[in-house]
C-alpha cells in the first residue's frame, strides 16, 4: 500500500510540474514529412500523356496532322482495294492472260490473224450455204465509196465523244468513268501489252472486221433462215 501511495504521489507531482511549465512538447516529425513543399517528385514515365496534353496553351493535345500532299488516305486505300479486287479472278483465266502477256507482240498479231481468218471463213461458209453475199453487197464501186463516206461522217461525232471520255475533264465530270476505263484496260492488257501504235491498230482491225462480216451478212441470213424454219 505504501508503494502504491508513493507512485501516485510522484505521478501527481509530475503532472503539476507539466501544467506549470506550459504545453506539452511537439512529437518528433517523421523523416518522410521533412521535405519542403517546393520540391517536386521525379517525373514518372506514365506522365508523358499529361506533358503532351500541356503542349498547347489552350490545354488540348497537339496532334500532328498528315501533310496535304498525300491526299485522302481513305481514298488511296479504296483505290488499292479496287485494284486488288480487279486482279482477283479465276485461276485458269489468270493463267491464260499470263501466257498471252508473255508472248511477243508479233506472236500475238499472228494469233489474231489466225483467229480473224477462222471467223471470216466461218462467216463466208454460212453466207454461201444460205445464198447470201458474205460481204453485204460491198464491191469496188462508187456506191461503196459513197456508203463508206457516209459511215465515216457519221462516225466522227462518236469518235470525238469516245476520245473525250478518256480526257481528264471527263474524269473530273464523271468519276465513274475511271472504274470503267480500269476494267477495259485490265481486260485488254494481256493482248496490247508492249505493242506499238501500228501494232495496236492492226490488232483492233483484226478483231473488228471479221466480227462485222460475221454479225451483219452471215448473222442476218442465219436469223432469217431460222425464223423461216420456225414458221414452217
Amino acid at each position: 500500500m505504501a508503494l502504491a501511495r508513493s507512485c501516485s504521489g510522484s505521478l501527481g507531482s509530475l503532472m503539476q510540474q507539466r501544467s506549470a511549465s506550459g504545453s506539452l512538447s511537439a512529437a518528433p516529425v517523421p523523416r518522410l514529412t521533412r521535405r519542403t513543399s517546393g520540391a517536386s517528385p521525379p517525373p514518372s514515365p506514365l506522365s508523358r500523356s499529361t506533358s503532351c496534353a500541356a503542349a498547347t496553351p489552350d490545354g488540348h493535345p497537339a496532334l500532328s496532322s498528315p501533310p496535304s500532299s498525300l491526299g485522302d488516305p481513305f481514298a488511296a486505300a479504296g483505290r488499292r482495294l479496287q485494284l486488288l479486287l480487279s486482279r482477283v479472278g479465276d485461276g485458269e483465266d489468270e493463267m491464260l492472260n499470263t501466257l498471252v502477256e508473255q508472248e511477243s507482240p508479233e506472236s500475238r498479231l499472228q494469233t489474231s490473224v489466225v483467229l480473224g481468218g477462222a471467223v471470216t471463213l466461218g462467216a463466208v461458209v454460212i453466207a454461201s450455204l444460205l445464198s447470201v453475199d458474205p460481204w453485204g453487197g460491198a464491191a469496188p464501186s462508187l456506191a461503196t465509196l459513197g456508203a463508206a463516206a457516209v459511215g465515216a461522217a457519221a462516225a466522227v461525232p462518236l469518235v470525238a465523244a469516245r476520245m473525250w471520255t478518256w480526257s481528264p475533264a471527263a474524269a473530273e465530270a464523271v468519276p465513274a468513268l475511271k472504274d470503267v476505263h480500269d476494267g477495259q484496260l485490265e481486260m485488254h492488257r494481256p493482248w496490247l501489252a508492249s505493242m506499238s501504235r501500228p501494232q495496236a491498230l492492226g490488232m483492233m482491225a483484226l478483231e473488228v472486221l471479221p466480227l462485222t462480216v460475221l454479225m451483219f451478212p452471215a448473222g442476218q441470213a442465219a436469223i432469217v433462215a431460222g425464223m423461216a424454219m420456225y414458221g414452217q
